[in-house]
């Protein structure tokens, strides 16, 4: 998601009351308060649920593919169950095998991959987790809902509500969000609603030796609360935007004041900050994607355009640049034969 895409307010039919800058309590919301309590939990054990329901191979793409030197492209098929067989997922396994066999593969220590979030890895519409977990702060303070029109305004927001709290409070507060707040439309919680077929390409990539990283313009330290669980990623393979955090008395503690964003050129230097390299492979979904998708060998552009299973809306500005430097761009319509995480354990029931 592109922080810098404008649009209309995430709340533009709340009556607009005077703002008020008063702290979020650390106390649970009314939203959350609301939610049946088997769903507030249920996205913390649905790995493990889910893998008794469906082949283990499917969660370890080493065991499909034999490791580096096999050569088959329909062993490397079966690692990514949820892709039908198009020309995206052909030009991904060749572009796999190509860096990763023989005595021209790419050292491990190079096979590095980026991939944003919002958009790209979960769904991001008709908000973010993110701008929901402001909305739900903002209510539980008794504030009027704040017009904000861009990710980059979510971030600021939070980092006024939560200026002096710590960052073990700012993570409670959003894992109570993330355990019970549920999709307006979709009626599961924000965790379970990552991309399956992208879940399968993340976890091959990590199976062939490759270092995977999420570079989102989205809150670094909201993103670590369900890195593990929900994508299968380590807390320190987030690179997020954030506000400037300072140890005071022992103790790390929140400030209003934003770091630069890691959107746009910012998401090429931070991954160079952590990794000291750029992207073999980075995959994005709008105009703040583009720059990490230059950097990268093998660019993948997820286009939404399946309004019926999820959301149906373009992003001109990638998609031209994925034109006119000939990256692969994937259609959740055609590409993606199951979208979300339980349409894969249901197909295996």
């Amino acid at each position: 998601m592109s922080g810098n895409s404008r649009g209309k307010p995430i709340c533009p039919s709340q009556p607009q009351r005077r703002r008020s800058r008063t702290r979020a309590p650390v106390r649970e919301s009314p939203l959350i308060a609301s939610a049946a309590a088997a769903n507030a939990a249920r996205w913390w054990s649905y790995p493990s649920r889910l893998t008794d329901r469906v082949p283990a191979q499917y969660f370890n793409p080493l065991a499909l593919t034999g490791g580096p030197g096999v050569t088959d492209a329909e062993e490397w098929k079966v690692s990514l169950p949820s892709w039908r067989d198009g020309s995206a997922r052909r030009s991904v396994i060749a572009f796999l095998q190509e860096i990763t066999q023989g005595p021209d593969a790419l050292p491990v220590a190079d096979r590095v991959a980026a991939f944003d979030n919002d958009g790209t890895l979960a769904c991001e519409k008709p908000h973010t987790a993110l701008a929901g977990f402001l909305l739900d702060q903002v209510a539980a303070a008794g504030s009027a809902p704040p017009e904000v029109a861009s990710g980059h305004d979510v971030l600021r927001e939070l980092g006024v509500l939560f200026t002096g709290q710590t960052t073990a409070q700012y993570e409670e507060q959003a894992r109570r969000y993330l355990t019970g707040a549920l999709h307006p439309r979709f009626h599961r919680p924000y965790p379970m609603l990552t991309y399956q077929p992208m879940l399968e390409l993340m976890a091959l990539l990590q199976a062939l030796d490759f270092s995977v990283f999420m570079c989102t313009d989205s809150s670094r330290d909201f993103m670590r609360v369900i890195a593990g669980p929900a994508y299968g990623l380590r807390r320190e393979r987030v690179i997020g935007s954030e506000v400037q955090i300072r140890a005071v008395d022992g103790r790390l503690v929140r400030t209003a004041i934003p770091v630069p964003m890691d959107d746009g050129p910012g998401k090429t230097v931070h991954l160079w900050d952590r990794t000291g390299t750029q992207p073999v492979l980075a995959a994005g979904n709008a105009a703040g994607d583009i720059d990490m998708l230059r950097a990268a060998r093998f660019a993948l552009v997820v286009h939404h355009d399946d309004g019926g299973r999820e959301y149906a809306y373009d992003d001109r500005q990638i998609l031209d640049a994925a034109a006119g430097g000939g990256w692969t761009v994937l259609s959740m319509r055609d590409d993606f034969a199951r979208v979300w995480p339980a349409d894969l354990a249901d197909a295996a029931r």
